[in-house]
């Protein structure tokens, strides 16, 4: 939650920092079992490496392909 967090401060948009904190609240409030197959925790490690790096790197496209990346990754995660 706080790397998410971090980043959408990093917007400086106080509506999608509420929007977005209070989903990610509810979600973790919500789901009760978040379990990964094997593999997962490691994938996402790499993606949230990823966008971080574009942070440090000062890239807007290469964060805007690793968050799409990750919000694509994370909607088929969801289904397990």
């Amino acid at each position: 939650m706080d790397f998410h967090n971090l980043i959408y401060k990093a917007s400086h948009n106080r509506m999608l920092f509420h929007t977005l904190s209070t989903y990610q609240y509810y979600l973790k409030e919500t789901k009760t079992n978040t379990a990964y197959l094997d593999g997962m925790l490691d994938e996402v490690l790499a993606e949230h490496q990823r966008i971080y790096q574009a942070f440090i790197d000062k890239d807007p496209k290469a964060g805007e392909i690793a968050i799409e990346e990750h919000l694509t990754n994370a909607k088929a995660r969801s289904k397990y």
